[in-house]
């Protein structure tokens, strides 16, 4: 058993379907030609008996009186057989009508299956005196008669009975040519639906074929075959349609995880090459210094360049760590914080920093005002507040001396689609969730290349030779900046400011779609797992 089955389930599933279809027919259809032939057997059987029947009514009697068959073949015609048996005590001869050319072709009953003495009397409880017809054997092999026997009475007793037969040769002839055409029939119609049932799967197949052909393709490493589409209404069609969108899933993951792998490739690159120079600056000095190189008035310089270069250093890994736990999407308290405030508190850092450089706070909707107006936002102050922070420093490692900086803060729509600052009267009476909070920080330098505009939030990015090492940034600050922000589901970008110069423009979502409503929020902090940014663009 084990064997057939094993062969079974090795055949394809248009083969095992057309096979079921083609055995199922031939049963249907076999078992349509055996009731065909069966009920027609039947009905010709009793067609034959109410031939019969008929035909002893009407030579019984007449054959009871005649001696001779002749006189009986003027009224019988000659297929018939006719048999008159007379019970013992009427003292007559049996007699037997039948033709020579009848008994040649089909022989007569036998004699042991006619009606004995015996049985005469019990055609008397026969329908109208008649016995039922029987199927008897002939004298010629291979032949039946059909025989039906009728009572015959003198004074109101039983005198004999008269047999009536019909060979059922022509019955019989009739059913072997039905047969035969029925089983032609059979095979002829099993084998045409055969081979239209093996196109017509295949066919229907032919969708799944295409999906195994893509596959075969996808596993040999080409991730942008789609399978052709298919109406949706068909199983075929949901499966290639639900396949294709995974397809497409798939292949945007492969490409984040190779895009994250060049740029992890790259980053360690970058940061062993960043962190190879101040190694070994500090290495080189300390060998110097222990070689006795470096004479006692030198050794003041020499230990300031060894820290120098040992800070530079520390806030390399520091810049790498943030941006480690912002990969690692680390859970940020959000909190309704005012972004005037931490933009104020972060512009008089600044002058404390660099007192010569000029400072402002705008409003986005009228920077004419005097007053800014308090924006607020859900989002994490503290790292809000490094964002910032950092931009300011930007700012001064990359501008001269004197450069003034401005900051700017306001509301729009979130999503962004008009593109105009909301005045803060306005801003109220839209929920904070459909508004987003714009900072704006504008510097007068150089600025930036607009083909470098994007490229700039990317780690260990520079520019140009005004943005080099020698100014001290690890340049990472950019990239944290891009980190924070996305956590925040917010968007930041490098534009030029009227009249030169570089502004990098924030917009966070007032009330990000991960955070709790700001109404039920009552100024709690909210700890939650900031959402993964959205996937990184090719």
């Amino acid at each position: 058993m084990r064997a057939p089955a094993k062969m079974w389930n090795s055949l394809a599933l248009t083969t095992r379907l057309t096979v079921l279809f083609a055995l199922s027919i031939l049963f249907a259809l076999a078992t349509g030609g055996v009731v065909t032939v069966v009920s027609l057997s039947t009905y010709l059987t009793n067609q034959q008996d109410a031939q019969l029947s008929a035909a002893a009514r009407v030579l019984g009697p007449n054959a009871a009186n005649l001696e001779d068959y002749t006189q009986l073949y003027k009224m019988l015609p000659n297929d018939y057989y006719v048999y008159v048996h007379y019970m013992k005590n009427v003292n007559r001869k049996d007699r037997e009508f039948v033709t020579d050319t009848t008994k040649r072709e089909a022989g007569v009953p036998t004699f042991d299956s006619l009606p004995t003495e015996e049985e005469i009397p019990s055609i008397a409880t026969a329908s109208s005196l008649v016995m039922p017809g029987t199927t008897v054997p002939s004298t010629k092999e291979g032949q039946n008669w059909r025989i039906l026997s009728i009572m015959l009475t003198q004074n109101k007793e039983v005198a004999g009975a008269v047999t009536v037969g019909l060979s059922m040769a022509p019955q019989k002839n009739m059913l072997q040519a039905v047969t035969f055409t029925v089983t032609i029939s059979t095979l002829i119609i099993a084998l045409v639906g055969t081979l239209l049932t093996n196109y017509l799967v295949g066919r229907a197949f032919r969708p799944l074929h295409q999906i195994e052909n893509v596959a075969n393709k996808i596993a040999a490493g080409d991730l942008t075959r789609r399978i052709p589409p298919a109406p949706t209404t068909t199983e075929v069609g949901s499966l290639s349609n639900s396949l294709n969108v995974m397809l497409s899933h798939l292949e945007q993951a492969f490409s984040a995880v190779e895009l994250s792998e060049r740029k992890m490739r790259r980053f360690v690159s970058d940061a062993s090459h960043e962190l190879r120079t101040p190694t070994a600056a500090i290495r080189g000095y300390a060998e110097l210094s222990r070689m006795g190189g470096v004479g006692p008035e030198r050794q003041a310089e020499v230990m300031a360049r060894i820290e120098s270069e040992a800070t530079r250093m520390g806030n390399m890994v520091q810049d790498l760590l943030t941006l480690a736990r912002l990969d690692e999407h680390r859970p940020m308290v959000f909190e309704r914080t005012d972004i005037t405030a931490l933009a104020r508190n972060s512009l008089s850092d600044q002058a404390v920093i660099d007192p010569d450089r000029p400072v402002a706070l705008l409003n986005l909707e009228n920077e004419e005002l005097e007053d800014v107006f308090s924006v607020y936002a859900v989002v994490d102050s503290e790292k809000i507040s490094q964002v910032i922070a950092n931009l300011l420093s930007n700012v001064r490692q990359h501008t001269p001396p004197g450069t003034a900086i401005e900051i700017a803060v306001g509301y729009r729509m979130w999503p962004d689609e008009t593109g105009r600052n909301l005045r803060v009267a306005e801003a109220s009476k839209i929920p904070a969730y459909q508004r987003c909070a714009v900072i704006e920080v504008r510097d007068h330098g150089p600025g930036v290349d607009p083909e470098n505009a994007e490229k700039v939030f990317e780690r260990f990015f520079r520019a140009d030779a005004s943005r080099v090492r020698t100014t001290g940034g690890t340049g990472l600050g950019l990239a944290i900046v891009s980190g924070i922000v996305s956590a925040h589901n917010g968007t930041v970008a490098m534009l030029t400011t009227p009249g030169g110069g570089a502004t990098v423009r924030i917009k966070v979502p007032c009330q990000a779609a991960h955070v709790v409503a700001e109404s039920g929020n009552s100024g709690k902090k909210t700890k939650v797992m900031p959402p993964p940014p959205p996937p990184p663009r090719s």
